[in-house]
């Protein structure tokens, strides 16, 4: 009690709001300078197959990979032609000259990071709808900002950051609407909905679930002619942008073939299928492929299939020191508790039974975490008003709209039965924050217990990614040789040659890439760019007016 009214006052001495804003721009800096030093873009999960579109808008690929839409890929094009001329890239990112890989991949993390921002600005108005106090939404936002499967968004080049980006939107507009029923939020959120829904099938099919089930709730708020307007407005957008891939050259989004190893549909029991006893014992990637569940409690705060930060080939998987370590069995340690502190190695001994499954110590914790997060959800399901509620099973809606395509094949077959990753957290990530805002703003941080687990979560968060790091000569250079090329080397190299302990220093390096690939666009989805726009001045025009 003492410490948390001596936090109060410290509080009530300063301008608390200032406070979390700048823990908030902090954490978001902070978030993606570790990203861009110790983390490849293009190492992402099939970001080689998705680079493609970039090639497309550059005019060096006839076709774009998957048929997805192009807005999201244009924007990353057109930064990187702000950057650079030229550059060169291969499939083999090994082969890929150190400069030319780092500004590949920042200007893959920057865009990401400007789309990530705008989802942030959108579900602090949400917040604001929803009457959750300001200081409250923003500790919130730093919650998603250092949430694990909203990192995921962050480094894959994939159209799920752009849903992430406009969904709050959408839904602000609509409660607005609920409030107001003004007309022209309809339009705008046709706008934006048509967007998402020509980015790619399995957002589409997620958003329109969404908004369908919020609709059904709401519906008698809704007159004939306001329903026709929003229909009429979807289908001027959608016509707009259909007519633009036609121009463009990009097939239907639903007329793709199935990649031979995803030619398959999932058993039926692969929904309540659970191995407890292999989820203790082997939380590994490829090992719970036959179960929903399982996945789902690896992958929601761990990187599950090892396609993120647990990449073998970056910085974040490499030479990670372990926070806990079991003891030497040959040893005479009769007199040691379960857990020792060893000061000299700065880690904690385990001296109970099962010792060869603390190299898992951080898997378990992300199970724990998971069904922790689960928990909650389920507990305020039954606590909240109906309105909070729809917001609580967004994700739950992501995973039934996965299950309907690999159970039942529909639209195509989706599912590798070697690896079972369309079950991935990521393909619905974008849902997750409606059930956290819901969460968090039942959750009184004014209590010491709850503001110290959230402040062991956010370091949770860093040991989570590979931290600390048990550094030597050939890491410090791998680090070195990726800050130097980087647009903040400035600002982050005396930190980071603190951590070196081989006392090389850091020179930061003008970028100067050059390569075959020139970066004329060629390709440019004017519709797409005009419909965002017009939305863009509409959501202005709307705040202004609050």
């Amino acid at each position: 009690m003492y410490v948390t009214n001596f936090l109060l006052s410290i509080s009530e001495k300063i301008k608390t709001t200032h406070f979390f804003v700048f823990f908030l721009i902090f954490f978001v800096y902070l978030t993606f300078s570790i990203t861009n030093i110790y983390f490849n873009a293009l190492a992402g999960a099939d970001n080689y197959k998705y680079f493609q579109n970039i090639l497309f808008v550059f005019g060096e690929s006839d076709t774009t990979f998957d048929n997805q839409g192009l807005l999201y890929y244009f924007l990353i094009a057109f930064l990187l032609s702000l950057r650079t001329s030229s550059f060169h890239y291969s499939e083999n990112i090994n082969t890929i000259i150190k400069s030319n890989s780092v500004l590949l991949s920042e200007t893959i993390l920057i865009a990401n990071l400007l789309i990530f921002i705008c989802g942030l600005i959108g579900f602090y108005y949400l917040m604001k709808k929803l009457k959750i106090a300001k200081n409250k939404s923003i500790f919130i936002l730093i919650m998603l900002v250092c949430f694990p499967s909203l990192y995921y968004l962050r480094l894959n080049m994939k159209p799920e950051i752009l849903a992430f980006a406009l969904i709050p939107w959408i839904f602000y507009f609509l409660e607005s609407f609920l409030e107001s029923k003004r007309n022209i939020l309809l339009v705008n959120i046709s706008i934006l909905l048509s967007i998402l829904i020509l980015s790619k099938g399995s957002i589409a099919a997620m958003v329109l679930a969404c908004l369908f089930t919020k609709f059904i709730i709401n519906y008698k708020l809704f007159s004939f002619k306001q329903i026709l307007i929003g229909f009429g407005s979807l289908l001027i957008a959608l016509s707009l942008i259909t007519i633009e891939n036609n121009i463009l050259g990009i097939g239907n989004l639903l007329d793709r073939d199935p990649e031979p190893n995803y030619n398959f549909k999932a058993p039926s029991n692969i929904v309540y299928n659970l191995d407890t006893e292999r989820l203790l014992k082997d939380p590994k990637k490829n090992y719970h492929r036959d179960s929903l569940i399982g996945i789902t409690l690896i992958d929601l705060t761990g990187d599950y299939f090892e396609l993120n930060w647990k990449e073998d080939s970056v910085l974040f998987s490499k030479n990670i020191k372990p926070l806990i370590v079991s003891r030497d069995r040959d040893l005479d340690n009769e007199n040691l508790k379960l857990f020792n502190l060893d000061t000299e190695l700065k880690n904690i001994v385990y001296s109970g039974p099962g010792p060869d499954y603390t190299i898992y110590y951080l898997r378990y914790i992300n199970l724990l975490l998971s069904i922790f997060f689960i928990f909650l959800t389920l507990k305020y399901f039954f606590k909240e008003k109906k309105s909070n509620k729809i917001y609580l099973i967004f994700p739950f809606i992501g995973i039934f709209v996965l299950l309907i395509n690999t159970l039942f094949g529909f639209p195509q077959n989706n599912f590798d039965p070697t690896v079972g990753d369309t079950y991935k957290v990521f393909y619905y990530s974008f849902l997750i924050p409606f059930s956290m805002i819901v969460i968090l703003k039942n959750i009184n941080f004014k209590i010491f217990k709850n503001l110290i687990f959230v402040l062991v979560f956010l370091l949770f968060t860093f040991v989570n990614l590979g931290f600390p790091k048990s550094n030597n000569e050939s890491l410090d250079l791998e680090i070195k040789a990726s800050i130097e090329n980087t647009i903040f080397c400035e600002l982050n190299k005396n930190i980071i040659e603190n951590s070196f302990i081989t006392g090389v220093k850091v020179q930061c390096i003008d970028q100067n890439v050059f390569g075959p690939i020139k970066t004329d666009i060629k390709k440019v989805p004017f519709f797409s760019l005009f419909l965002l726009f017009l939305s863009s001045a509409l959501s202005f025009i709307s705040l202004k007016k609050k």
